[in-house]
C-alpha cells in the first residue's frame, strides 16, 4: 500500500527567522536546466547556517542546514577553480561526470564536507520531512545519494545485523546496469545485494546476459527470483505456504495455463514479478530497494521522488493504523530510492558507453525495454509525448496491442454469456449479437472447420491461415475487431496465399483435426497460423494484438 504523499515543499525565501531554512534551500543550487533556475548568493548562507533552527524537527533541520552550507563550499570551490574570465554557471548536481556535473573535479575537502552534512540527514519521520529531504536530493549526484542510504542503513547499524537492510532490484536494463556499476565503483556489492526477477518467460538473450553480469561484478551477491511454488495442505485455511519456486516456463503453464498473461496480466505480474521480490525482500529483511524507475520514462512514474516510502500491502486492514497520519511508521513498510529519478535515457547510455559496460544485445536490434517475450516489441519512436515525459518511447514497446487488459477468460466468459442470455429470456427478450465487421474473414463452423483448416482455407492445399479463435460478447474481442478487418484487408493485398479465417467458440467446442487437438483456446482473442508447406503446422501467437506486430508474425516468420 502506498502512501500518497503530501504536496511537494517549495522553498520560499524569507526574511524571518521561521524562513532561514527554507531560504537556505532556495539558494543553495542555481541549476540551468531547469525553469526555477536560481543563483547563488554566499552572503545569505553565512546567515542562516550560523542559527540553529528551534522547534519540532530542528535536528533533521539542522542536518539540512548543514548540507546547504557544505554544498555552497562545494559548488565555490569549483567557481574559484575556473580563472579565465568566462562565466561558470553550476550545473545540477543531479548529473555525473558523464553528463554535465556539479562540479568539475571539485576540491576534495569541500566534496569530503559535503558527505559529513549529507550523512547527518537521517531518515524523515513525517511525510513533510520526506517532501524536505526530496528537495535535497533531487540535485545530487547519484553517486551521494548511493553514499547517503548506504551510511543510514549499513554503516550505522551493520554490526547489529545479521540481514542487508539495503536491496538493489534490477531486470538489469540500461538504468540498472548504471546503478550497478556505481555500486560496484563505491565498494558496495559485499554490502548491497542484488535481486533480478526470472518471470520464465524472459528472451533467451536476457537469460545470457545473467552470465555476463556474474562474470563483470564478481562481488555481486545476486538472488534470481522465481515464481513461488505455494502448497495448500487440505487442513490449511488461508493462503497457503511457499514450499520451493515453479523451475521452468512448462512448470508454471501445467499449473496457471499458457494464457495467464493476457486473461489476468495482474495476476501473471504478481505471480511472476510482484510475489517473488517481496518474498525475496522479506527473507533479506531490506529496509530499502533501490531501483531504476526514472521521471522521464512518463506514465506514474513522471512525478516520483527520489526517495519514497510504501506501506506494506494489507497494512490498512489494521484498525489500529492511521493512513491520513502524517507520520511514517517504518516498522510497517519499506523505503523505495530511485537515485536516477532525474536522468534521461540518453544520460543512462551515455553513462554506459563512457565507461563501457555490457549491455543485452538486445538493446542493438532496436529494443529500448525489456520484459516478457510475449509482451515486449522494439518501441514506436513516434510515440506521442506527454507532459515532461521525453522519453515516452523507451517503454511504447512493452505491452504494445494489450488494451485495456480486457481478454476475456474462456470458461468465465461462457458463463458470463449464459447468465446473460438466461436473464434476456426470463424478460422475455433476445440477447442481441455484436456485429464484429471482417470484410475479408472466412467464417468457419464446425461442418467446416477441419476441411477449411486442412484446405489452406480452400486454396487446394497450399495457402496458410491465420485463425482467429473469438467471441463476439468479449470485450477483448470487439476491441480487436478494426485491427483484425485491417489485418484481414492488407493481407488480401500484400500477401493472397494467406487468407484470415474466425471461430466463435462462444457455444462452440474447438473441432479436432485428425483426431487430435490441435488448437487449445484458454482466451478469446486467441490467434494461430496454420502453415501446409513444406509441411503442416499449426503455432500459437503469443505477441501484443496491435497490427504491426501481427502482420509481422505473419509475413516474415517462417
Amino acid at each position: 500500500m502506498a502512501r500518497r504523499r503530501s504536496p511537494h515543499f517549495h522553498p520560499v525565501a524569507s526574511s524571518s527567522s521561521s524562513g532561514d531554512f527554507e531560504e537556505g534551500i532556495a539558494l543553495m543550487v542555481a541549476d540551468p536546466h531547469r525553469r526555477d533556475d536560481r543563483r547563488v548568493k554566499p552572503a545569505h548562507a553565512t546567515t542562516w547556517t550560523n542559527r540553529r533552527p528551534s522547534g519540532s524537527g530542528s535536528r533533521w533541520k539542522w542536518a539540512a542546514a548543514c548540507l546547504a552550507s557544505a554544498f555552497l563550499v562545494l559548488v565555490l570551490s569549483t567557481r574559484s577553480g575556473h580563472s579565465n574570465g568566462g562565466t561558470h554557471h553550476i550545473r545540477s548536481a543531479g548529473g555525473s561526470e558523464d553528463a554535465g556535473s556539479p562540479y568539475d573535479a571539485g576540491s576534495k575537502e569541500a566534496e569530503a564536507e559535503l558527505l559529513e552534512a549529507l550523512y547527518g540527514l537521517p531518515l524523515p519521520t513525517t511525510f513533510n520531512e520526506l517532501d524536505e529531504l526530496n528537495e535535497e536530493l533531487k540535485d545530487l549526484d547519484p553517486k551521494f545519494i548511493l553514499k547517503w542510504a548506504h551510511r543510514q542503513l549499513i554503516a550505522k547499524e551493520h554490526h547489529l545485523r545479521g540481514a542487508p537492510p539495503l536491496v538493489q532490484v534490477t531486470s538489469f536494463g540500461p538504468t540498472g546496469l548504471v546503478i550497478l556499476d556505481l555500486l560496484a565503483k563505491l565498494d558496495m556489492l559485499s554490502d548491497v545485494p542484488v535481486i533480478t526477477m526470472d518471470t520464465l518467460h524472459l528472451f533467451p538473450e536476457s537469460y545470457r546476459f545473467y552470465d555476463t553480469i556474474r562474470s563483470r561484478y564478481e562481488a555481486m551477491m545476486l538472488d534470481v527470483t522465481k515464481p513461488l511454488l505455494i502448497e495448500r495442505p487440505p487442513e490449511m485455511i488461508g493462503d497457503g505456504v511457499v514450499a520451493g519456486s515453479i523451475d521452468n516456463r512448462k512448470e508454471f503453464e501445467a499449473q496457471y495455463g499458457t494464457t495467464l498473461w493476457k486473461t489476468d496480466p495482474q495476476k501473471f505480474a504478481k505471480l511472476t514479478k510482484v510475489e517473488p521480490m517481496e518474498h525475496a525482500l522479506a527473507r533479506k529483511q531490506a529496509k530499502m530497494w533501490i531501483t531504476g524507475r526514472r521521471r522521464s520514462s512518463g506514465g506514474e512514474r513522471s512525478d516520483m521522488d527520489v526517495l519514497e516510502f510504501e506501506y506494506f500491502s494489507g497494512v490498512d486492514a489494521d484498525p489500529r493504523f492511521d493512513a491520513d497520519s502524517p507520520d511514517i511508521d517504518a516498522e510497517r513498510g519499506r523505503w523505495k530510492l530511485n537515485p536516477l529519478a532525474y536522468w534521461t535515457y540518453d544520460r543512462v547510455w551515455g553513462y554506459i558507453r563512457k565507461h563501457r559496460l555490457p549491455y543485452n544485445e538486445l538493446y542493438d536490434r532496436g529494443y529500448t525495454s525489456l520484459g516478457d517475450v510475449m509482451t515486449t516489441s522494439p518501441p514506436r519512436r513516434n510515440a506521442s509525448l506527454t507532459g515532461d515525459a521525453v522519453d515516452d518511447f523507451e517503454r511504447s514497446g512493452r505491452f504494445a496491442g494489450m488494451g485495456n487488459r480486457t481478454e476475456c477468460g474462456l470458461h468465465a466468459h461462457r458463463k458470463r454469456v449464459k447468465a446473460a442470455k438466461q436473464k434476456a429470456l426470463e424478460a422475455g427478450e433476445e440477447l442481441s449479437v455484436p456485429a464484429l465487421r471482417c470484410d475479408k474473414c472466412l467464417e468457419l463452423s464446425n461442418a467446416d472447420f477441419e476441411e477449411r483448416i486442412l484446405g489452406g482455407g480452400g486454396k487446394g492445399g497450399r495457402g496458410e491461415l491465420l485463425v482467429e479463435f473469438y467471441s463476439p460478447y468479449c470485450g477483448g474481442c470487439q476491441e480487436f475487431a478494426p485491427t483484425l478487418n485491417r489485418i484481414a484487408n492488407h493481407l488480401s493485398l500484400r500477401k493472397p496465399s494467406t487468407k484470415v479465417a474466425r471461430f466463435d467458440i462462444t457455444e462452440n467446442e474447438v473441432p479436432f483435426v485428425k483426431g487430435e487437438e490441435l488448437f487449445r483456446v484458454e482466451a478469446t482473442p486467441t490467434l494461430y497460423r496454420v502453415r501446409l508447406a513444406p509441411s503442416f503446422g499449426v503455432e500459437l501467437y503469443e505477441g501484443g494484438h496491435d497490427f504491426d506486430s501481427i502482420v509481422h508474425w505473419v509475413e516474415h516468420k517462417t
